[in-house]
């Protein structure tokens, strides 16, 4: 039992919300105080009711229910007396007959020149049918269903009592710009005419998307009153409130639209290319994004590589720390994400060990791609006998070198003596920065290393011949030419080009038996550096006691 009275309830609650958004859809009582009861309406609350829009069938203020006893000054005014000029009749109208306190009213629904083409709709007594589609002229004398009347005595209009103050409220606080009442176009703010209860108006704001104190001005909501009215930039809007006269405020409410840029800044390149992620999309840098105030953008930056230079992020230029960053801001913003450059390693640009088992180790590499790689640093780290050395600069080459030959080891045919590392590691001149370590390796044996004759290192034996030998040879930066004289002589050492000629004149001078060291740095007679290739030196010994001059030769190979 108390299952059924809990449905029955529930099924009269949704009844009354039912009728209520129903009455809701046909507005508000109309703004005059009257009474109204199901069949107790009377002529005059008819015709009034009907002039402020209510129909027999409205669910608010059904017209045939309405009752009241005379016309409010505030709402009507009297526009014609007896006799009564029926062409100035217009719709809407209240037509009163009080000829022998007849005490009538009709409401209007067409009007004409005479009597017999006015219509006009009525209650004809209180609590009667009402009827529809009858002429003035049925009124008067009582034709088609109508109790006759005589002639109207009055004509009552409705007065207009509702204006709208319509304004757009842009972002920056201002309030110009132009809008839209009915079909005019007007500015901002704007004060409108007098209009009815009830009447509906288009409503429009031109702002939208217009530049208004350096911000492009997005539409939010129209708003009545301080309250949301609607979300699109035109809409309708209604004079429905129950005071005798009102001001409405029809506000067009704007945000600002703010750029906000997200950008990579790469030491000594120009544009701020590469990529950056903006609220999780990989974008193009620059990345422009427009939002409305109080909207949130997040900017990521990200590791990449760009003109085979490898960025990794350091900060922002605001100094912000962290690679994310979540932002709402309240201005135009620009965020730049700074990197640190490093090169590719050349391991991406064809480096390899050429050579077979018995030559020497030689690297070669394809030029590095971006031209401010301007030095190649030559790493080396061997394990021999299950450890690794630390590695160990042994040499540097300028760009446009793509090989180096290390005369230290020889290439094996398996793991018979040592594994040797090499890294070519590029130095980017833009940033001062050298390539990440990436080792190739190759199975390697130490070459034995020809040593300076031994009276050389050491001087208590005296010399018994004229000999010279350079060391190390092949060399880099310089060599040392070990010399020794069996007997005093004049001596001259010189080095030279495969063409003969003279490159630099190391000695000219008298010695005395003994040995003797001399070092060659790679310059010539100028203090240039040569370029590497192959040398000559040539050893010439003039005997003191007389007899042939002492002639030897011999190759210098110098490496870079």
């Amino acid at each position: 039992m108390k299952v059924r009275i809990s449905l029955y309830l529930m099924f009269l609650m949704l009844i009354y919300c039912i009728s209520a958004f129903a009455g809701q859809m046909n507005y508000p009582h109309f703004p005059i105080d009257h009474s109204h009861s199901s069949g107790d309406g009377n002529c005059k609350g008819y015709a009034i009711a009907r002039a402020f829009g209510k129909t027999a069938s409205s669910t608010t203020c059904k017209a045939t229910d309405v009752n009241l006893g005379g016309f409010d000054t505030n709402h009507f005014e009297t526009v014609d007396t007896d006799p009564i000029d029926y062409d100035g009749i217009k719709t809407g109208d209240i037509v009163y007959f009080n000829e022998n306190d007849a005490d009538h009213a009709v409401y209007v629904t067409s009007p004409g020149s005479e009597p017999a083409d006015i219509d006009c709709d009525m209650i004809d007594h209180d609590g009667g049918e009402e009827l529809t589609g009858k002429t003035l002229n049925d009124v008067i004398n009582g034709l088609n269903g109508c109790t006759a009347r005589g002639d109207p005595t009055a004509v009552y209009r409705k007065i207009p009592h509702w204006q709208a103050e319509l304004q757009n409220k842009f972002g920056n606080g201002s309030n110009g710009g132009q809008v839209i009442f009915g079909s005019d176009t007007v500015n901002s703010p704007y004060e409108t005419d007098e209009y009815h209860w009830n009447s509906v108006h288009n409503i429009k704001t031109l702002g939208h998307n217009t530049v208004v104190g350096g911000y492009t001005q997005i539409f939010s909501e129209w708003q009545k009153d301080q309250s949301f009215l609607y979300d699109e930039i035109q809409t309708e809007m209604r004079f429905d409130y129950n005071t005798w006269s009102h001001v409405v405020e029809l506000d067009a409410i704007f945000d600002n639209q703010y750029n906000i840029t997200f950008r990579n800044e790469f030491t000594g390149v120009g544009g701020n290319p590469g990529s950056i992620k903006v609220d999780g999309d990989t974008e193009d840098s620059p990345c422009l994004k427009q939002i409305k105030d109080g909207t949130s953008i997040q900017g990521q930056a990200i590791y990449q590589v760009y003109d085979h230079i490898q960025y990794t992020f350091d900060e922002w230029s605001d100094e912000y720390g962290s690679a994310t960053r979540n932002e709402t801001p309240d201005d135009h913003e620009f965020y730049t994400a700074k990197y640190t450059g490093k090169p590719v390693p050349m391991t991406y640009y064809n480096l390899h060990i050429e050579g077979d088992p018995g030559d020497y180790i030689t690297l070669a590499w394809n030029t590095h791609p971006n031209t401010n790689v301007s030095q190649y640093q030559i790493w080396r780290k061997v394990h021999h006998n299950g450890q690794t050395s630390d590695p160990d600069l042994i040499a540097t080459r300028n760009r446009g070198t793509t090989s180096y030959t290390d005369y230290d080891y020889k290439i094996t045919d398996g793991y018979t003596d040592d594994i040797v590392y090499y890294d070519v590691r590029a130095y980017y001149s833009t940033e001062g920065t050298y390539a990440n370590p990436d080792w190739i390796d190759e199975f390697g044996e130490i070459v034995e290393k020809r040593t300076p004759p031994e009276s050389s290192v050491d001087p208590g034996r005296s010399p018994v011949a004229y000999d010279i030998i350079a060391y190390p040879n092949p060399f880099n930066p310089s060599t040392n030419l070990h010399y020794q004289l069996a007997d005093q002589a004049h001596v001259i050492l010189t080095v030279h080009d495969l063409l003969g000629r003279e490159i630099i004149k190391l000695i000219d001078s008298d010695h005395p038996a003994g040995y003797f060291n001399i070092q060659w740095n790679g310059i010539d007679a100028s203090g240039n550096s040569v370029s590497a290739g192959m040398y000559l030196y040539r050893f010439v010994v003039f005997q003191h006691k007389g007899g042939d001059a002492v002639r030897k030769s011999g190759k210098l190979l110098l490496v870079k």
